[in-house]
């Protein structure tokens, strides 16, 4: 074993190395993170040990009493001037750069009003250390600190310095013994030094010092704005507090005596501090007592990671102290599940995170891929946006979220309970480890809060050396509803911690917790799937219960729409959606033991007709097969709405395919020197081996918004033409086309992606279109927001994406181009106009021609009533709604005979008529014999038909058939009414010959 640590050192080596290793693009690190112990001194500073104020405690130092040691200590410092300076850096820094404002209260502006007054009346090296320690401990985040490293890293500790330390699962050699919180705030020592030097022992408590209780104190020295050494800080509420209680050991320098309460004795005695100057071993900070059968891991020679079967038990065991990149982490936690899983015949596992010094998430994907068996992208990170607006976030570009995927391997999986161990030291991915194997459906956690550090951070350069500056600028979030889950906790299902009497006689509480509940036979965790997920409505979804119960499930209540109102009772049910929409489900069962939910947030989707596919920026995409028919070489357009949410795998760069075949390639450009930014990127290579590469204007294609594009290639002109939303865009030339493109009827069509995988797009896309021909600018205008038939003159391939689900993408045309999709997600696309068609050929759409089925380019219109020349049945005449009641196809007003009977005589009424008045119009009668009054059908007869018909026209139902008025007026009187109609049935009954007065 290495030389005892000197504490000083390795606290501000831990946070380093903690916050380094959240950086997906991380530098390795040294091969040894733990250096032999060594003397740091600085020779630019004499630090001064303060004396105490006469015949008064430290622990009832007023905030001017701490002042006056905190200044005597580091003396003058820097001028005035250097210190507003790099306040003022930090300051901005935090308020344009930090990125997990959310989940928390505070007030940037008061912070700078309180500190930046006194910074400019002069304050001491120790003080304006002080003030930008507390500046960044305000924002309650572990990921961001700043320290003015010789007042809080290269200070050596001694009795009387006025630093502050936060937290203790670090080496705590210094105090000999470590520390947990109680639930009323005392201290309980959980482990000790053999012939500790104040005797402590596992079961005994620190109260506090100078007869004040410590969960006074500590506030006490907040309050007093004390220099702070972080060994680490709480991100949330609960860790924050528990941090600080625990942190009361390493604090025995600023006081005189120390208060216990002794376990076996229950005696309180009050010891002088500087005992523990002789103090001497090594012990680490851990909140875990020694389970028989399984080692701690021994991070004095570079292990994180220990394993073995609980003594007595069946139940595997694992430690993980870090997820380090270097430290060979990930092949210890792979080979302790490996041997756990199939070299022990387990009833159930413990993987203990109480402690976790955070680290990178990749490293767990080895072990997890045994552990699951499905393949799981839960979380994703944000990073800030808007310098102006504290709660802007825009995608991370440096934590892309394939990276954090959980890949299991369906050969594999762990189907025992697993009890998760965590609480507030568990740290960064600490925190996200103790979230993702949540993700396992038979995982429960047991513990208190995780430390809530969710962030992601970078260096910042404050200008001077001596000054280290970390910020965090972005929160990590579950994609599910797009949680932020910074100051945050993992969820904890038990919560539970360290108790007196189990530590007094050795047993660990939370581990005694974790046994009995993998010993209980009563078991259940709900869980269900659907067969499909999306589609158009009316959507049949099936259902299936993927719950582990033991015994076996019994009861299932499912809510379908997420109305609170349960819809089904079934054990696998099936339910139709009617609407469109988006809907939760949510499941409750039971096996008369216990009972568990789930819930599915918006888990499905029902489209009203109209799809796209949205591609996640990782591994989505449409292949579709090469195929001679796709050749694209001499002449083609390129068309495509699309709605990106990012620009690409390369934040910055972008480079996010829309359409890539090998030798010509559609493209985002993210921020790039060389060429416009946040513009379409179009690249050839020519038959001649020549590159040409072209971009849309600075700007010209937008985030979060739908548009469209459109790209046209002439190979013998060389010209390329760029549309956006129909409009022709200017375009830059880097590289300039010449001929032909080299020939790709070989090479496959990628979308969304290209052939390595490596240029994925992020966002999403509909209606892809490619011709053969050079489409115009008002081609594409006028076609661009109306759905095609397929068989449109020159269209190659064309995919509108309403397919809604499934993993086929159909060509529209014969081509029969279809793709198959990969991991892309179908959403509710946009709404376009029924097909736009040209059935006469005259260049005129059909929705605008004046004469959609006679070729007329001209559109003439003579009379301007609406119809064009070409097709309307009175060209000269004004006749909008092209009236011609006897169907000649000559229009009523410029028929000369309106003839509906066409017996040769004219409907009564049309005053173009120049021949004489049908006597019965609806009837043929070219000998217009005298018709009977009564007889209003002009059949030749009165009958029963003539009186349905005058009783009809009397109700107002119809027309008199035929007759006109006159006639039906059978006896004479002016009108039509009942008496017509008894005059009538009485010619039929033969009482009358004529109806009466006629």
């Amino acid at each position: 074993m290495i030389p005892k640590l000197r504490i000083l050192f390795i606290c501000w080596l831990f946070i380093s190395i903690m916050i380094q290793l959240l950086l997906a693009q991380i530098s390795p690190l040294s091969e040894n993170i733990f250096p032999v112990k060594q003397k740091i001194t600085s020779t630019e500073y004499k630090i001064h040990k303060p004396k105490h104020l006469e015949k008064i405690p430290p622990a009832l130092y007023t905030k001017t009493d701490w002042k006056e040691i905190i200044d005597s200590t580091w003396g003058a410092g820097l001028s005035t001037t250097e210190n507003l300076t790099i306040f003022d850096k930090a300051w901005n820094d935090i308020d344009q750069r930090y990125g997990a404002f959310m989940n928390i209260s505070i007030n940037i502006d008061s912070l700078r009003d309180l500190y930046r007054p006194e910074i400019e009346a002069g304050v001491s090296r120790g003080r304006f250390a002080a003030i930008l320690n507390h500046l960044a401990f305000a924002l309650k985040d572990a990921h961001t600190l700043i320290e003015y490293m010789p007042v809080n890293v290269f200070t050596d500790i001694q009795p009387g310095i006025p630093l502050f330390v936060t937290g203790a699962c670090v080496d705590i050699s210094r105090f000999g013994a470590g520390l947990t919180p109680l639930p009323d705030s005392t201290l309980l020592v959980y482990k000790a030094l053999p012939n500790h030097t104040l005797g402590l022992q596992p079961g005994d408590i620190v109260l506090g010092y100078d007869g004040v209780p410590w969960k006074r104190l500590y506030k006490q020295l907040l309050d007093a704005q004390l220099p702070l050494r972080n060994t680490q800080m709480g991100s949330n509420d609960e860790s924050a507090i528990h941090i600080l209680l625990q942190s009361a050991g390493l604090n025995w320098h600023l006081f005189d005596t120390i208060d216990i309460l002794k376990y076996d004795s229950g005696d309180t005695i009050h010891l002088q501090t500087a005992l523990l100057l002789n103090q001497s071993g090594n012990i680490w900070g851990n909140e875990q007592l020694p389970i028989p059968g399984v080692a701690f891991p021994d991070v004095y020679n570079n292990d994180f990671v220990s394993w073995g079967i609980v003594e007595g038990t069946t139940i595997g065991y694992i430690y993980v102290w870090s997820w380090f990149l270097d430290s060979d982490v990930s092949a210890q936690f792979y080979d302790a599940v490996y041997n756990i899983m199939f070299n022990y015949e387990t009833t159930g596992l413990i993987v203990d995170f109480r402690v976790n010094y955070g680290g990178d998430m990749r490293v767990a994907d080895a072990g997890y891929s045994l552990l699951f068996n499905e393949t799981l992208q839960k979380i994703a990170f944000d990073n800030r946006g808007d310098p102006g607006n504290h709660l802007d976030m825009v995608p991370s570009t440096t934590h892309p979220t394939y990276l954090w995927t959980i890949r299991g391997d369906p050969e594999t999986f762990y189907d025992k309970p697993i009890a998760v161990l965590t609480g507030p030291n568990a740290f960064s991915n600490g925190d996200w480890e103790s979230v993702r194997m949540q993700f396992h459906p038979m995982v429960r956690t047991f513990g208190k809060s995780t430390n809530g550090a969710f962030t992601i951070n970078e260096r910042r350069d404050l200008g001077n050396s001596d000054f280290m500056f970390w910020l965090s600028t972005g929160s990590g979030y579950l994609i599910e509803g797009h949680e932020y889950m910074a100051h945050r906790s993992a969820n904890i299902d038990e919560r539970i911690w360290l108790m007196q009497e189990d530590v007094a006689r050795g047993r660990d509480t939370v581990v005694e917790a974790a046994i009995a509940w993998i010993g209980n036979p009563y078991y259940l965790r709900a869980d269900f799937v659907a067969d499909q997920i999306t589609g158009h409505a009316p959507l049949t979804v099936n259902f299936t219960d993927q719950s582990y119960a033991v015994p076996t499930t019994t009861a299932w209540s499912w809510d379908f729409d997420g109305d609170g109102a349960m819809d089904s009772y079934e054990h696998n049910p099936t339910w139709t959606y009617l609407e469109p929409g988006t809907y939760t489900v949510f499941l409750e069962t039971s096996n008369n033991s216990t009972s568990d939910t789930f819930t599915r947030e918006q888990y499905i989707s029902v489209f009203d007709g109209e799809s796209a596919l949205r591609f996640d920026n990782e591994n989505s995409y449409v292949l579709c097969p090469a195929d001679t028919g796709l050749n694209l070489t001499d002449t083609f357009t390129l068309e495509a709405w699309i709605r990106p949410e990012g620009w690409g795998e390369f934040p910055t760069l972008g480079y996010g395919r829309i359409l890539d075949k090998t030798y010509l390639a559609l493209y985002l450009i993210g921020s790039n020197p060389a060429v416009n930014n946040h513009s379409l990127a179009i690249q050839f290579m020519h038959a001649d081996n020549s590159t040409s590469f072209m971009t849309s204007p600075e700007g010209s294609i937008e985030l979060d918004t739908w548009q469209h594009i459109a790209v046209t290639y002439d190979g013998a002109a060389g010209m390329v033409h760029c549309y956006k939303d129909g409009i022709e865009q200017e375009i830059s030339f880097t590289g300039m086309p010449s001929g032909a493109i080299r020939d790709n009827g070989a090479s496959d069509l990628y979308i969304g992606s290209n052939p390595t995988g490596s240029y994925t797009f992020d966002g999403v896309m509909d209606e892809i279109r490619i011709w053969n021909v050079v489409r115009t600018a008002a081609d594409i205008s006028d076609h661009m927001d109306s759905y095609l038939l397929g068989d449109e003159a020159g269209l190659l391939a064309y995919w509108n994406m309403n397919e809604g689900s499934g993993d086929i993408l159909t060509d529209e045309t014969l081509g029969e181009h279809d793709g198959m999709v990969i991991d892309a997600d179908w959403i509710q696309g946009l709404h376009l106009d029924p097909p736009s068609l040209d059935d006469d050929g005259d260049g005129i759409l059909d929705v605008e021609d004046n004469c959609p089925i006679v070729y007329n380019p001209g559109q003439e219109d003579t009379d301007g009533d609406g119809p064009g020349d070409a097709c309307d049945n009175c060209p000269h005449v004004y006749n909008p709604e092209q009236e011609d009641a006897d169907h000649d196809t000559t229009g009523d007003p410029c028929d000369d005979c309106t003839d509906t009977d066409g017996d040769g005589f004219g409907d009564p009424g049309y005053t173009a008529n120049i021949c004489e008045e049908d006597n019965c119009p609806q009837v043929f009668n070219p000998d217009q014999e005298e018709i009977a009054r009564g007889d209003i059908d002009c059949d030749g007869g009165v009958n029963v038909l003539d009186v349905l018909g005058t009783i009809n026209h009397i109700l107002g139902t119809t027309p008199l058939i035929g007759a006109p008025l006159d006639r039906g007026d059978c006896n004479g009187d002016g009108g039509i009414d009942i008496l017509d109609v008894i005059g009538i049935v009485n010619i039929i009954l033969g009482i009358s010959l004529e109806c009466s007065g006629g």
